[in-house]
């Protein structure tokens, strides 16, 4: 199976959709885990899932997307 490595923008794309306190409110995640999005700059797929069906626009602008073959890193 072939994976494409691609970077997502997690911190502008938290940023557009309203900021981290947003995202946890919606989410019921912690600040921490926000957090580990965003210095790893990846968020999980069933995440991505979500944000791509509520803020399709969002994603497309910052590079997330529900593709299950992404895979971590940078293209």
């Amino acid at each position: 199976m072939r994976y494409i490595l691609r970077a997502m923008n997690v911190d502008a794309f938290i940023a557009d959709i309203g900021g981290r306190a947003e995202v946890m409110s919606e989410t019921g995640l912690s600040k921490g885990r926000i957090s580990q999005w965003c210095v790893s700059g990846w968020i999980p797929l069933p995440w991505r899932k979500y944000f791509v069906a509520k803020y399709p626009e969002q994603c497309a602008r910052h590079g997330i997307s529900d593709d299950v073959h992404l895979a971590r890193g940078a293209a």
